[in-house]
């Protein structure tokens, strides 16, 4: 995934070939919350409306809940589609969310629980996070997706340069252009030629 702060493109291989979507807008497309990195951006700050998680709506329930040795707020908030929760590490550990999952309609389940090390300059820093996915079939829960993600090397506050987020077309990629729909109606779609930007 790539922005350049006007617009946005995601990149993906499958069977051994490019696909390209090229957004109308520089924000993140909803179906990646899951499956990117969004996760980590997310656990960091929860009530970012960039990854639609916003703390409005969220309420302190009377209960602490240890995990990984902190005592932990729980945070909830109940909507017409189910109830999320929020476990917050306490302030001298910034804050930062260590799991949330959510119910939906009381089918769906989700779960993120978030490692953390502790940088002196930087605060906590997520080492490592597992995202789950549960169906809720004939009064049982079913693992339907699950991933872990582990982060090698880490840096904050670091300048990056312009160039690294300039998009690059390679050739045979398949391109999906939503920015441009075609006369006849719908999107523009084409295979890359050769080397574009």
């Amino acid at each position: 995934m790539t922005t350049d702060g006007q617009t946005a493109a995601l990149s993906y291989q499958f069977r051994e070939t490019t696909n390209i979507t090229i957004y109308k807008e520089p924000v993140e497309p909803r179906i990646l919350n899951c499956i990117n990195l969004s996760p980590l951006y997310w656990s960091l700050l929860a009530g970012d409306p960039c990854t639609e998680t916003s703390l409005d709506g969220f309420f302190p329930q009377n209960q602490i809940k240890q995990i990984q040795g902190l005592d932990c707020t729980v945070l909830e908030k109940t909507d017409k589609s189910g109830v999320s929760r929020l476990w917050v590490a306490p302030r001298d550990y910034e804050c930062v969310v260590m799991q949330y999952e959510r119910i939906k309609s009381g089918r769906k389940y989700f779960t993120h629980q978030f490692q953390y090390s502790n940088n002196m300059q930087s605060g906590p820093l997520p080492t490592t996070w597992e995202v789950k996915q549960y169906q809720f079939y004939e009064n049982q829960n079913y693992l339907t997706y699950a991933s872990k993600f582990k982060v090698d090397s880490i840096q904050s506050n670091v300048t990056i340069p312009i160039e690294q987020f300039k998009m690059k077309l390679p050739p045979g990629a398949h391109v999906s252009d939503l920015r441009k729909p075609i006369p006849q109606g719908g999107e523009l779609n084409y295979i890359v030629q050769e080397d574009s930007d």
